[in-house]
């Protein structure tokens, strides 16, 4: 018998929920000289026992045999490792001066060489220095000590447990490369850290002073604006036409003063966190898209919003929340009620409402006139309220009868028709058309926002 092989496992096999046998390609001479390790997909792996989880076939055979599952087929995502499993043991009994038997003699040598395969690829499966490093280092692991840091000692030679504000501990290091891969080093006694930003070859560094709660981020050059800003608030900026976030060096902005804002700068993908320290307007637009239907948007101090640059030179706001936090959009939270306004020919009365939103005086976006019977006419009782104007708008007429009604943002502006009698309505039992009396009559708005 010879050794043909090198390899003492066989696998990864993973299942489909159609097999239950899985070949292995190296001989053993009994079933108990195999491992097969069995993980689920959840990835827990347990090893299984000979017999009671699995029977080996072809036992003794140079290109291996087959193992089949006792419960069945390999569910899907399983997965079977198999392995050898011979003993650290010399079974074989030589006579002096006995008979030569080679089979035996080759059995012996056989197992050797499976027990050294075992330990080739044991050793691959650790840690090693490099076969340049010198003799001279030292890898004994010192005891093991609680809330330690395994690092190499300031010569570089042997081992140490490390307090992690005392030492320099190198994860990985290599030239920058646009590999995207990532390279880690950690510095504690200044806190800093540096790694290959996934766009190029340029480094970011995280700078924490132990124990004095802040962590500062910094660019060392090169495109990595975007690690940069995490976690960083930048000084204040100034409001303007135009807010270019793609300058500032935080994720986190606080935006001064009152100028109306119609442009916002920010790069694709990048998102800048900020809160607005006065009133201005926000204006929608196509390359300023904002959450309210199209509609502009007043800001109050202490209100936060959030913005995403989407390319093509657009940015888009992703969330707005007022310091009240009242929704942006909303249903009724304001509503204003007039008193009792005489009806005159002609006449123009503007009524102040007084509505606003979180503090910021606004149109009405609903507004409804009616009149107040005063004096019994046209079957109507004293104390009936009749709406004049359920669409908004009285119906004018060519003799000028009617009124119209113009919000603002601080007065309702009513003006009633040219006629001496300018409001007409249907009588309440009969539903002819009535020019109503003046003076029976009182006019009362109401709106709301």
């Amino acid at each position: 018998m010879t050794v043909n092989t090198t390899s003492i496992i066989s696998g990864p096999y993973t299942g489909n929920g159609t097999l239950d046998t899985y070949s292995y390609t190296f001989r053993v001479e009994n079933k108990n000289q195999l491992k097969v390790f069995e993980t689920t997909d959840l990835g827990v792996e347990t090893e299984l026992i000979v017999d009671s989880n699995y029977t080996v076939n072809n036992i003794g055979i140079d290109g291996g045999g087959t193992i089949t599952r006792v419960a069945g087929n390999l569910p899907t995502d399983y997965i079977w490792y198999i392995r050898s499993n011979y003993i650290d043991t010399q079974d074989t009994a030589f006579s002096s001066q006995g008979s030569f038997f080679p089979e035996i003699h080759e059995a012996a040598f056989d197992k050797l060489t499976f027990l050294v395969q075992q330990l080739v690829d044991l050793n691959a499966r650790n840690l090693s220095l490099s076969e340049s490093t010198p003799l001279t280092v030292d890898t004994s692991l010192p005891l093991p000590t609680a809330n330690k840091l395994l690092a190499w000692a300031s010569d570089a030679l042997s081992l140490v447990n490390a307090d992690f504000i005392d030492n320099v501990f190198v994860v990985q290091e290599s030239t920058p490369a646009t590999d995207g891969s990532v390279y880690l080093w950690l510095k504690s006694s200044t806190g800093v850290f540096s790694f290959l930003d996934e766009t190029g070859p340029a480094w970011v560094g995280i700078t924490d002073t132990p124990g004095d709660g802040t962590v500062t981020l910094a660019k060392f050059g090169g495109d990595a604006a975007h690690l940069a800003y995490i976690g960083v608030e930048n000084s204040s900026i100034a409001s303007g036409a135009t807010l270019d976030f793609n300058t500032v060096t935080g994720e986190f902005i606080h935006v001064t003063g009152t100028t109306t804002v119609t442009t916002i700068s920010l790069a694709q993908g990048q998102e800048r966190t900020v809160v607005f320290d006065g009133a201005l307007i926000l204006t929608d637009s196509a390359s300023l898209i904002l959450l309210k239907g199209g509609e502009n948007i007043t800001t109050k101090a202490g209100d936060v919003a959030t913005f995403r640059g989407e390319g093509a030179s657009i940015t888009r706001c992703t969330s707005f929340e007022r310091a009240s936090g009242i929704p942006l959009i909303y249903g009724f939270t304001d509503s204003y009620v007039s008193g009792e306004i005489g009806i005159t020919g002609a006449g123009n009365v503007t009524p102040s409402h007084g509505l606003s939103v979180d503090g910021v005086a606004v149109a009405p976006t609903l507004v409804q006139v009616r009149i107040v019977c005063k004096t019994a006419e046209f079957n109507y009782s004293i104390g009936d309220e009749v709406i004049i104007n359920p669409t908004g708008m009285a119906q004018a007429t060519s003799d000028g009868r009617g009124l119209s009604i113009v919000p603002t943002t601080t007065q309702l502006i009513i003006q009633y028709g040219s006629s001496s009698q300018p409001i007409e309505i249907l009588n309440k039992t009969t539903g002819v058309t009535e020019f109503v009396t003046n003076a029976n009559w009182k006019l009362v708005a109401r709106a709301w926002v």
